[in-house]
């Protein structure tokens, strides 16, 4: 696999990091059926919506499809590309930022658990 084909299989989500695998392994058991959707997919529909809403908690999005953009996205960061992230992938990153500071943000503590949904980047 050439470097761009390892880039694109973890932007759709297809090569997963060794917690990702415990992730599927639990939904496997639990027999959960998940669409793997594309990141590209996501952005275009997220950023559709942030065009025409002034928050993005007005953005309508299913949790797990933020979580795995997310740890798509963290991608960028282990191999020190977050020039992408701005320039493709802005409203997927704000998108992920916002479930973060939503759902798992607590005792006013946010950056340990934006590095966990990178695929648990350390600051």
């Amino acid at each position: 696999m050439n470097f761009d084909d390892e880039e694109e299989a973890w932007e759709n989500g297809l090569q997963e990091g060794p917690e990702n695998l415990n992730q599927s392994e639990q939904d496997l058991e639990e027999g959960l059926q998940r669409e793997v959707v594309s990141l590209d997919h996501l952005e275009r529909d997220w950023a559709e919506q942030l065009q025409s809403s002034s928050l993005v908690v007005q953005v309508q999005y299913r949790d797990h499809d933020a979580v795995s953009a997310l740890k798509r996205l963290g991608y960028f960061f282990a191999t020190k590309k977050t020039e992408r992230i701005l320039r493709d992938y802005p409203a997927s990153f704000l998108v992920g930022l916002n479930y973060v500071a939503s759902a798992q943000m607590e005792k006013g503590t946010l950056w340990p658990f934006i590095f966990s949904g990178l695929n648990n980047l350390e600051s």
